[in-house]
């Protein structure tokens, strides 16, 4: 038992003995380790100063008797290399503080130490010894990032101390920070922006908060050593542009020469931080003066002279686009979800207001430009494969100047898209028109010129010029590319965004606006050529006149006045032909021919009724056969026929009776109705048939009528009983209750005069009702002869029943030529309904109806044509 007991003595005395000893070597450990940091301290400083080295240039490299003291005591004092890397890790960090060493020897001795620290393999002590050193070296690195801008670009050692800086502060960020420890005292980094002291921060966001503090830094420093010029808005405006060009600089530095290696280091997107810092700023900075100025723009005029306006709206223009290269460079940059919260990516709205200035300033200039292309064409072609001038071109030019605005506008919102382009491509058709005005002037002033060489006053006629041909060609020109401009302008593309983003109908009927635009002016444009092309007709219209005369009046068939006639025509078409293209030829071809028909036309007119020898209008005809010969249109046979009827149709109906002429009215209407599809007046049914010399109708109902609106128009005339009624009927009307007629029909047998000694039938009255139910039968009893007229014609009048007068509603035909002839013993129940359209005249300008107006001397026609007139605008 003594030995046992023993034994367990001195196994207790080895166990403190030992423990002795560690405690011991530990405690030789750390002396050693202190003396081992002194003599670094002593040597680094000694070296130092000995070579003179530069701050931020010591990298490692001791001298040969200092490396050799170094090694002989670390080996004499058994310290293990951990123990050299924390040495020199928290002497370093002292040194760098009064004399800022490479980042190098930090980098490399960071990642030796890695796994000592994460290993736990250092005590207590030593932990507080990395830690503290560690925040000084922290601290170096974030201050040099912050003043990153002073370092040199592309310089190699500059590159290499940035790489290590990021390379320490990723180290240290993949150690775990003991609670106790505050990598970032708030005295120590008071220039950091305000954060909460109770949360703490890792390196990570230490990093960014740096790169932003070091944003705010210069920006404020470029805001605070620029200034603008003068109070005026543009310099405010250009001095916006200026802080954002710097800006954007410091950022293209960023991208170019950091970007990759902060990524790279340590997984920040340093660039991106840059841009987000900068955002703001540039927000709150542009977006009050942006609108400010924008709400007080002034419309541009067009001739307007204030330059001011027009130089402050291109400021405005060219700080939207560089707020818009921002914006752009931030879609590059950050995350789609980083974007949805930046007033910068909305930046177009704060112009909004100011977009449709900058459209006035580009139609203001496009139009100095076509006054100016205009001015300086000599109107001959532009080379010898086009038939065009210089304008054309210089105009057309200014169109697609105006679509490179619209390209570099950008604008993001589908609906104000399609807004901007509707007011782009209507100010480019105003454009086109605006040119087709100036040049016609300008042809008309050239030709006028060209005019006054002539001397004799007989003989002084309108000649072609190739003047006029360019004018026309170059009016042209601008108006086919009308369309095709509009469709570069991305026309489509808005359209079907605008059917993603609202409906596919409101894209539609968006679509169907902006082509019916270009369609308008298309032909209004095409409508100029027109006029310059009748212009052009109508000044040669006085010597084809004359020539007519001449050959209408003489007797003698040798006269040569149709020989002149045609050679002024021929010597005018054949400039015309060698200088226009061939649509706009063909058009002036028939304007030509139009005038040419007017002109006859107005001889018939004149003279028909001054009793002209038949001499005169055989020399007519004849004229008439040359001249279709002559112009040939076409080579289209049926052209020349349906001119040639036309002008004899007009010396026929200019000689018929006036009841002649009423009754071919009457015809033309009966024509008129068989045309009609959509019956808007609505319908009447009846049946009819002859029985020998018996008409016999029944007039069945009507469906669909149009009310007649009680409007009052002879309050004025009425007693006081007809007042209180017309109250009355005037209370019926806000009630609704007037939206019913009270109609009836009545038979008429045309022409008038052939049945003047039948009284015309009419049905009773149907009450308050669009859909009247008459079904009256009538027997008119006719001779032989009114039964054989031809073309004789049933009209039926419906008729609204009013207070004080019958009104016109509508009417219906049914030629006897349609009725069937039946036996006696016919009756109308084995008869077919005949459905007639109602309908209203409304075709005031007819070759019958321009030939009563002439007869002004004519009461019956005089009579028929206020008639008509009361017809047509019944209400």
């Amino acid at each position: 038992m003594w030995y046992a007991l023993e034994k367990k003595n001195k196994s207790k005395r080895r166990g403190v003995i030992k423990l002795r000893l560690a405690f011991s070597a530990e405690h030789n450990v750390q002396v050693a380790a202190q003396e081992h940091r002194h003599l670094l301290r002593v040597l680094l400083l000694h070296e130092i100063e000995a070579e003179k080295i530069e701050k931020y240039c010591w990298c490692g490299r001791w001298s040969g008797p200092a490396e050799a003291l170094i090694l002989q005591h670390s080996a004499q004092r058994g310290l293990l290399a951990r123990n050299l890397a924390l040495a020199q890790w928290v002497e370093y960090a002292r040194i760098h503080q009064e004399h800022p060493l490479s980042f190098t020897v930090f980098n490399k001795l960071a990642i030796d130490l890695l796994r000592p620290m994460d290993s736990g393999l250092f005590s207590a002590d030593e932990t507080r010894l990395f830690w503290d050193a560690t925040k000084k070296v922290l601290y170096s690195c974030l201050n040099s990032i912050r003043k990153i801008r002073r370092l040199t670009l592309g310089d190699k050692n500059v590159m290499m101390q940035l790489s290590a800086i990021l390379g320490i502060l990723s180290s240290i960020f993949s150690l775990k920070v003991p609670e106790d420890i505050d990598l970032f005292p708030v005295k120590m980094y008071s220039w950091f922006p305000q954060f909460d002291e109770n949360v703490k921060m890792d390196v990570l966001q230490g990093l960014e908060n740096t790169v932003i503090q070091s944003c705010a830094e210069w920006f404020d420093y470029i805001v605070s050593n620029n200034s603008p010029e003068t109070e005026s808005d543009e310099d405010a405006l250009r001095y916006h542009i200026k802080i954002i060009q710097l800006i954007r600089s410091d950022l293209q530095k960023a991208i170019e020469n950091y970007d990759k290696l902060f990524i790279k280091k340590i997984n920040i997107p340093y660039a991106r931080l840059l841009y987000i810092a900068y955002e703001k700023r540039i927000s709150d900075m542009c977006m009050i003066i942006i609108e400010d100025v924008c709400a007080r723009l002034k419309r541009i005029e067009v001739d307007s002279t204030d330059n001011t306006e027009l130089s402050l709206g291109t400021t405005l223009f060219e700080l939207y686009l560089t707020l818009q290269r921002y914006a752009i460079l931030g879609q590059v940059l950050c995350a789609e979800g980083q974007l949805e919260d930046m007033k910068i990516q909305k930046y177009h709205e704060w112009f909004r207001g100011g977009v449709a200035h900058w459209l006035d300033i580009a139609v203001y200039k496009a139009l100095k430009r076509i006054d100016r292309a205009v001015e300086i064409d000599s109107l001959q072609a532009v080379d010898n494969s086009v038939q065009y001038s210089s304008s054309a071109v210089d105009t057309l030019t200014t169109f697609y100047q105006i679509k490179v605005f619209w390209t570099q506008l950008a604008w993001p919102d589908v609906e104000g898209s399609y807004t901007f382009i509707a007011k782009i491509i209507d100010d480019i058709c105003k454009c086109s028109i605006a040119y087709a005005d100036k040049m016609a002037q300008k042809a008309e002033l050239t030709t006028e010129l060209e005019q006054l060489s002539q001397s004799s006053v007989y003989e002084k006629k309108f000649t072609i010029s190739t003047a006029w041909c360019f004018a026309i060609n170059n009016i042209d020109y601008i108006r086919t590319s009308i369309a095709p401009l509009a469709k570069d302008l991305g026309l489509e593309e808005i359209v079907e965004a605008l059917g993603e983003h609202k409906t596919q109908e409101e894209a539609d009927r968006c679509r169907q606006t902006l082509e019916l635009i270009i369609d308008n002016a298309t032909d209004t444009v095409k409508n100029k050529i027109i006029e310059l092309l009748e212009v052009v007709a109508n000044k040669m219209a006085p010597a084809m006149n004359r020539y007519l005369m001449e050959g209408a009046e003489l007797i003698d068939t040798t006269s040569n006045a149709m020989d002149r006639l045609l050679q002024y025509l021929d010597s005018n078409l054949t400039t015309l032909h060698d200088n226009l293209n061939e649509d706009n030829f063909n058009r002036v071809l028939l304007v030509i021919w139009e005038i040419m028909s007017e002109t006859l036309y107005k001889l018939v007119n004149t003279n028909l009724e001054k009793r002209r020898p038949p001499a005169f209008y055989s020399n007519l005809h004849r004229t008439l056969h040359t001249l279709i010969r002559f112009f040939n249109l076409g080579a289209d046979e049926t052209a020349n026929v349906q001119v040639l009827e036309k002008i004899e149709h007009l010396l026929k109906l200019h000689g018929l009776e006036t009841a002649e002429l009423i009754h071919r009215y009457h015809q033309e209407r009966l024509e008129e109705q068989k045309e009609i599809e959509e019956p808007i007046y609505g319908l009447i049914t009846v049946k009819a048939h002859f029985i020998d010399n018996l008409l016999n109708i029944q007039i069945l109902n009507a469906r669909n009528l149009h009310s007649m609106d009680n409007n009052g128009d002879f309050i004025g005339k009425l007693s006081t009983l007809e007042r209180k009624l017309h109250s009355k009927s005037k209370q019926r009307l806000k009630e609704g209750k007037t939206s019913k007629c009270d109609s009836y029909v009545k038979i008429k047998l045309l022409p008038d005069e052939k049945f003047a000694d039948i009284k015309a039938p009419k049905t009773h009255v149907q009450k308050e009702t669009l859909f009247p139910l008459f079904d009256e039968t009538f027997n008119i009893s006719l001779t032989p002869e009114q039964r054989a007229i031809e073309n004789a014609i049933v009209a039926f009048e419906m008729k609204d029943k009013d207070f004080l007068r019958s009104k016109f509603m509508a009417e219906a035909f049914l030629p006897f030529s349609e009725i069937p002839d039946t036996e006696p013993e016919t009756n109308f129940p084995t008869l077919e309904q005949v459905h007639l359209k109602l309908s209203r005249p409304t075709k005031k300008s007819t070759d019958v109806v321009r030939a009563l107006e002439h007869r002004k001397g004519d009461t019956q026609a005089m009579d028929f044509i206020a008639k008509l007139n009361t017809k047509a605008n019944s209400k």
